[in-house]
């Protein structure tokens, strides 16, 4: 049976989260790492009423490549200008209003290029055709005011001079088109922009708190001058209207006590990120539900046996380990079903084994399904008593002294096997060993 796309409706978390962004313009999206945190803002940035009233712009700081404290403002403001031009946010007026006036267009352009091949150090990455626009903007400019001068300097050289000359207090010309850009595309669209800072839990504890330690000081830059934060004054530099910083929250906690120690106040110190609180994402429950959903789907095996078999684990399972295990399972078995049989159960058995469970983890759970509900247990593997070593009799199984499990027909629906049971039984029959039986199975499934 062909496996349904992993799809796990959050209809509602996005209705919640939606009503949480409009009253805190700077917060936690806070979920366990692998409990599917990207998926669901990936949901949020597309549904239609956040559309309506919010633009999403992300970054991924994993990929910079960072030393102190100004190459991470430095990266940052790159990044965040790369996506505005991808999103094809920054217009030509905003670009000559903020660049006519400026002298060292040679400079910009080339720190320009420096900085956003930092951002995505893929050998394979390309700056997107949208920022040839700004290219050409910057230098038209600098070469009607004849101010184009020969770059043969190094890159380090310049970017380190055009940062010397616009330290973090300061706003240099990339971070007022930010801002620029930013007030310019509101002001024609009527939308929030928000600034969503991703896989902060895959950062090392050093860069993770420089980054944060940068959005403090664009936080301390609104008090220097002599301004408040306030609901359209986020304490961003750059200009949004609300930060969302992805992580999890007691696991940020966790890492500030080791790094500062016991004696420094995470509550004081986080304050500032969220004043109002932050947004617990969880899906657990649902996505159990639904995972279970779908390995029924593909297996024939009901939701409640599928819970007992995984029973084990299932608490131990991240979103992205539940959809590995359902996607194009049927490729790594090597057995499939004829006409009037039916061996989905060995998919039930790879998934098993997708999902890391041993072969004695495998068999136990098959035994304790077996003795809570012996007849649907026969039901899934009796098909298997058609080949070769799974029995002494086709379509038979003896299950103990007394009790012996056949086909005595089919289902309409779905061509499984109705079950029979004959007592007393035959004394020369072998009794079901489970051990032995799932043994058999896994010879069949794929590594």
């Amino acid at each position: 049976m062909q496996a349904p796309q992993f799809y796990i409706p959050i209809d509602t978390e996005i209705s919640q989260f939606l009503l949480h962004l409009r009253t805190h313009p700077r917060t936690i999206l806070s979920a366990k790492f692998g409990d599917g945190k990207s998926y669901f803002l990936d949901k949020f940035a597309k549904d239609s009423a956040v559309e309506e009233e919010f633009k999403i712009i992300k970054i991924y700081p994993i990929n910079y490549q960072v030393v102190g404290d100004n190459d991470i403002f430095t990266l940052l403001k790159y990044d965040v200008l790369l996506q505005l031009l991808v999103e094809n946010m920054v217009g030509d007026q905003t670009i000559h209003g903020v660049f006519d006036g400026q002298k060292d267009g040679a400079k910009i352009l080339t720190a320009l290029f420096d900085g956003f091949a930092k951002v995505d150090p893929s050998p394979k990455a390309q700056i997107p055709a949208a920022t040839l626009k700004l290219f050409k903007s910057i230098a038209c400019i600098s070469e009607k005011r004849q101010i184009w001068g020969g770059g043969n300097r190094a890159t380090r050289t310049l970017l380190q001079k055009l940062e010397k000359t616009s330290p973090l207090y300061l706003e240099d010309p990339t971070t007022k088109l930010i801002r620029q850009s930013l007030d310019d595309w509101r002001k024609h669209n009527g939308k929030k922009v928000v600034l969503v800072v991703e896989d902060l839990d895959r950062l090392d504890p050093m860069h993770l708190f420089r980054i944060l330690n940068v959005f403090s000081a664009h936080m301390d830059y609104i008090y220097r001058n002599g301004d408040t934060p306030t609901d359209t004054l986020v304490g961003s530099r750059f200009g949004f209207d609300s930060i969302v910083f992805v992580l999890e929250y007691e696991n940020l906690k966790r890492l500030f006590t080791h790094f500062y120690g016991d004696e420094t106040s995470f509550d004081g110190y986080i304050s500032k990120f969220i004043p109002r609180g932050f947004f617990t994402y969880s899906l657990r429950k649902s996505a159990n539900s639904f995972f279970f959903e779908n390995i029924s789907r593909i297996t024939g095996v009901d939701q409640a046996h599928v819970s007992i078999l995984l029973d084990l684990i299932i608490k131990d399972l991240s979103l992205r380990d539940m959809a590995y295990a359902v996607k194009d399972v049927e490729a790594q078995v090597s057995l499939h079903s004829e006409p009037a049989r039916n061996y989905d159960f060995l998919l039930m058995v790879a998934i098993m084994v997708r999902l890391g469970m041993g072969t004695t983890s495998i068999i136990n759970a098959c035994e304790l399904l077996f003795r809570k509900d012996p007849i649907a247990f026969v039901r899934y593997i009796i098909d298997f008593t058609y080949l070769e070593g799974f029995s002494d009799q086709k379509g038979m199984l003896k299950t103990d002294a007394t009790t012996m499990y056949y086909v005595s027909g089919r289902s309409y629906i779905d061509g499984s096997a109705d079950i029979g049971r004959i007592s007393p039984v035959p004394d020369n029959m072998r009794e079901l060993e489970i051990q032995q039986f799932v043994t058999r199975l896994l010879g069949y499934v794929l590594p």
